[in-house]
């Protein structure tokens, strides 16, 4: 490991307590989608702190409240240097029952340790150009805030960006799947059961054969396609036929092809309700999440990356489907370069009790810490490589000539 590599791996164990002690902190009191205050307020801080801020000669600015207001972006770089400009991403929401299940307090520490590392490479090396950013991101379980910040202008000057997530398993290109969502209301009218026995028209019918059309349809679609849903509103006594009723769906499939395809079969479905009870139908159809779309070439030179800290990864050519997951990574892969690994910190699955306890544990902190290093090194090798750069580029320009129209 040359010098400067070596520098960017120190300053990660150097800041070791620092970064144990945010996430610590933000761990014990979750703050659900777009009401994270006090995590966007101690990042901002432990960021100005650290050198993130107006300065001279070099050109760093901590802006909170970014596009969002629990969203910030903090940035570092010599005098006239831009590029090429490196993004680490981060979330800090939780959940509103289960905590930080999802561990996006690692999240955070992985990111925060990364841009301080990759920061001080660029203090310490004179020929070394570039500029960090650190991006917070709030809502990350819901509500597409990268998207919101993307059409906000947050990423118009990006040239790669790195999100790690943890995990039950190391791997570089996770499956996370392009989701649509859609309310589906029955309408009819309300009528007392003994004054109209053999009333043609009820929308629970509806919403039960709707339910039914669809669970049958599972049968028949591929494995990597998923519907899931729920019967909202169906009525609250048993002899008054209800004049509305009202189910929800949550669908995926591996892109957005593939998504629409679905969405034209779980419409046929709930169609083919309403026609067969006599009932009306409003249907919407919610906005959703596009496919993750990794960049090769940067998944390449992190992988290459974690292994020279003796972190193996699974091949981006070899990835399972071990959860079919979606998330708003997806919307900021169809616009910039990205990958977002994830690691393992423990066997329990994301969105569990016991995974929510596995991520304040200090068997986490190894391989958070070493997720940084592996995002930091990353960032390094694009500094100073102008070809990786410029394969980087390539690769997303040819994965975007095969995706399809953004959702």
């Amino acid at each position: 490991m040359d010098p400067v590599a070596r520098c960017v791996v120190e300053t990660v164990d150097v800041n070791a307590k620092l970064l144990n002690d945010v996430q610590a902190t933000i761990w014990p009191l979750p703050e659900i989608r777009f009401e994270e205050k006090r995590a966007h307020d101690l990042l901002t801080e432990e960021l100005h702190k650290a050198g993130f801020q107006e300065s001279v000669p070099a050109c760093a600015q901590v802006t909170p409240s970014y596009v969002l207001p629990t969203a910030f972006r903090a940035e570092y770089s010599k005098p006239g240097v831009s590029a090429p400009c490196v993004c680490f991403m981060a979330e800090y929401d939780a959940l509103s029952e289960m905590g930080h299940s999802c561990g996006h307090n690692l999240i955070v520490e992985a990111a925060l340790g990364a841009s301080l590392a990759l920061k001080k490479a660029l203090e310490t090396t004179a020929d070394l150009p570039g500029r960090v950013i650190c991006l917070g991101t709030p809502a990350g379980e819901s509500g597409s805030s990268k998207l919101l910040m993307v059409n906000g202008g947050a990423l118009a000057d990006v040239d790669a960006v790195i999100m790690a997530h943890p995990s039950s398993v190391n791997d570089v290109a996770p499956p996370y799947f392009a989701m649509g969502k859609v309310r589906a209301r029955y309408i009819a009218k309300a009528l007392y059961m003994a004054c109209a026995p053999s009333n043609p028209v009820n929308a629970l019918d509806a919403a039960v054969t709707a339910y039914t059309a669809v669970t049958a349809m599972r049968q028949h679609i591929k494995p990597t396609w998923k519907v899931h849903g729920v019967i909202t509103s169906a009525g609250l006594v048993a002899n008054v036929v209800p004049d509305e009723t009202e189910l929800l769906y949550y669908y995926r499939a591996p892109n957005a092809l593939e998504l629409e395809q679905l969405r034209r079969l779980l419409d046929n479905c709930l169609q083919g309700a309403a026609v067969s009870t006599g009932c009306t139908l409003d249907m919407d159809w919610e906005g959703g999440y596009e496919a993750l779309l990794t960049n090769g070439p940067l998944a390449d030179a992190f992988c290459k990356s974690a292994a020279s800290l003796g972190l193996q990864l699974q091949p981006k050519s070899s990835a399972k489907v071990l959860f079919l997951s979606s998330s708003d990574i997806g919307h900021v892969s169809q616009r910039v370069p990205t990958i977002q690994p994830t690691f393992a910190v423990c066997s329990a699955p994301n969105h569990s009790r016991e995974f929510a306890a596995a991520v304040c544990y200090k068997d986490a902190q190894g391989p958070t810490l070493l997720m940084a290093k592996a995002m930091a090194l990353t960032g390094l090798e694009l500094f100073r490589d102008p070809e990786l750069l410029k394969e980087v580029r390539k690769n997303f320009s040819e994965g975007l000539a095969l995706s399809s129209p953004k959702l």
